[in-house]
């Protein structure tokens, strides 16, 4: 078996729920519903993986917070618990004041403010 194939075969529904359970209970209610939603539970493995892993980006709280709301609008998924999890970091970034403003160059295309007065 190729050493690929040998690294997912270590993968067991199990094992991402004893690694979700350290995450958070969202996080597991999340985990839990991908792995009995498929018809085989190896199809929700590389998802679980996603999800589980999107923690390195941010915190369990955050990770928690974007699997509720996954959670509550019915949309289970790697792409869209990533969605709300960088929407969630977003905000907090705009709520502590630390979004990098856009500074634009003059430009002779450019007007100021003092044209629309």
């Amino acid at each position: 078996m190729p050493e690929t194939h040998r690294f997912y075969h270590s993968w067991s529904g199990e094992k991402f729920r004893k690694w979700a359970v350290n995450l958070g209970p969202e996080v597991l209610s999340a985990v839990n519903h991908l792995l009995e939603s498929k018809q085989h539970e190896q199809q929700a493995y590389k998802s679980c993986m996603g999800i589980l892993s999107l923690e390195k980006k941010s915190n369990a709280d955050d990770l928690n917070h974007a699997c509720r709301k996954a959670l509550n609008y019915g949309r289970v998924s790697y792409r869209e618990i990533k969605i709300y999890l960088e929407d969630i970091i977003r905000q907090r970034k705009i709520d502590q004041g630390t979004v990098n403003m856009v500074h634009f160059d003059s430009h002779e295309n450019l007007r100021n403010s003092a044209i629309y007065k």
